[in-house]
């Protein structure tokens, strides 16, 4: 008798054993499971999820537009489990990006939670500095013209001007869509900026810049007539140059004599200088 009791006795031991082995090994796959299903709970919890869009700033684009695209770019999940607008989880580079991208007035967009139900879209406006008014100078006052900022990048369509409200800027550009296109490199357009300033203090006021092929610009002056120089030689020079042929007693006596206006005059190849009149 002892000894069946403690045959059954270890069986029944055995058997436990092998429940409790069976429910580790279940509880080790499913634990990973509770766990993904607790954290996916967590992030749906609504008091950590962005309801409010604010946008701050001084601009002339509509706050609406703005943050309805936030809006828009935050709703939906990752993977269909998590929610892009969780506080943790919304994606912020994106929607700088594409804020950025979408609107092209926009200089800089920042973000940030105001609270765990609040996000914060600040934004800074693009100033107009300039006028593009397409690839050739016409002799009439341009019809269609987009303005530039102080890096030359175009970002909007202009009104209408009339008189020299801003300075204007004529050339190709590389893309066949103006905005969202940079005029010219803006390092080289600072400069040529820089020059235009220089040639205003020194009463030789320009109106309009047109960039022609192979590096050639075209300065409009306020009274009459050109100046043309190239991207190949010293800005520096230009000025200059330019005073020393309009201080010369040959240049005086030219204009003079002449009964008609200046119509260029060519400052590329440095000390030597040519000019027409009409």
């Amino acid at each position: 008798m002892t000894q069946g009791r403690l045959r059954v006795h270890s069986l029944s031991l055995a058997r436990r054993k092998r429940r409790l082995i069976i429910l580790q090994i279940i509880g080790f796959f499913l634990l990973p499971f509770i766990i993904a299903g607790l954290i996916i709970f967590l992030f749906h919890i609504e008091r950590f999820r962005i309801e409010n869009v604010y946008v701050e700033g001084d601009a002339a684009l509509s706050p609406n537009e703005i943050s309805a695209k936030v809006k828009e770019l935050i709703s939906g999940d990752y993977l269909h489990l998590f929610p892009k607008d969780n506080v943790l989880l919304y994606p912020r580079s994106q929607l700088v990006s594409t804020l950025s991208s979408d609107f092209k007035g926009l200089a800089s967009v920042a973000i940030s939670l105001k609270d765990l139900q609040t996000l914060a879209i600040i934004i800074t406006e693009r100033i107009p500095h300039a006028l593009w008014c397409g690839e050739k100078a016409a002799e009439s006052a341009p019809t269609s013209c987009y303005f530039l900022d102080e890096d030359g990048y175009i970002f909007s369509k202009a009104p209408h001007f009339s008189g020299n409200v801003f300075f204007r800027y004529y050339g190709a550009l590389a893309s066949p869509e103006p905005i969202g296109t940079q005029f010219i490199d803006p390092s080289r357009f600072k400069t040529l900026e820089f020059l235009m300033s220089s040639l205003s203090r020194e009463r030789f006021t320009a109106v309009a810049v047109a960039l022609k092929p192979l590096g050639i610009y075209e300065a409009y002056l306020e009274e009459v007539g050109r100046l043309i120089f190239n991207d190949k030689q010293n800005f520096a020079d230009v000025v200059p140059n330019l005073k020393t042929l309009t201080e010369s007693d040959a240049f005086k006596a030219k204009l003079s004599e002449s009964s008609s206006n200046i119509d260029y005059i060519d400052l590329e190849y440095g000390n030597k200088i040519f000019y027409k009149f009409k």
